[in-house]
């Protein structure tokens, strides 16, 4: 299901014309955890403001997800580790 959430969660984020740089969604390096399906997409860009107004302009759509609802998600600005 973690795969699945991102894959909506990136196709939505493609829609915007936007400089930020979207990958994956992956597989976490530990992928399941606490019997748990874990997941990552990340986004990068050069412009810290571009990086926030595209996560801004898209979270609520993201929690309307149906998927969204069924799955516990968080957003990590400037991880420090990606495990």
């Amino acid at each position: 299901m973690a795969i699945e959430l991102l894959q909506q969660v990136s196709g939505l984020l493609h829609q915007s014309n936007s400089s930020v740089l979207i990958l994956g969604p992956v597989p976490a390096l530990m992928e399941k955890r606490a019997g748990r399906y874990r997941a990552q997409l990340l986004m990068r860009s050069a412009d810290r403001g571009a990086l926030h107004q595209l996560i801004d302009q898209h979270i609520d759509s993201v929690t309307k997800l149906k998927l969204a609802r069924k799955a516990r998600w968080s957003i990590d600005i400037d991880p420090t580790e990606l495990i």
